[in-house]
């Protein structure tokens, strides 16, 4: 199945890595929702890059349509 990926990449290699199964029913010509929630790890350096993207594994054509992807951050305790 296709699946939805965030990681955290670097010079030196990705960490954080985390993929998220899309598993269609069988009702393929309907829109469906989903929500996958993402929590980082800690980032090790500020130039590290957040990356998100589809990964189709598979020969099947996927219509995607309004990815919103919403960062939380911590407020500043100071």
């Amino acid at each position: 199945p296709p699946c939805l990926v965030s990681t955290f990449e670097r010079k030196e290699g990705a960490y954080g890595y985390r993929a998220y199964d899309i598993r269609p029913d069988s009702l393929a010509s309907q829109w469906k929702h989903y929500r996958f929630e993402y929590l980082s790890p800690e980032i090790r350096s500020p130039k590290d890059e957040l990356k998100t993207y589809f990964w189709n594994r598979s020969k099947v054509l996927i219509d995607i349509d309004n990815l919103r992807i919403t960062v939380f951050e911590p407020k500043n305790t100071h």
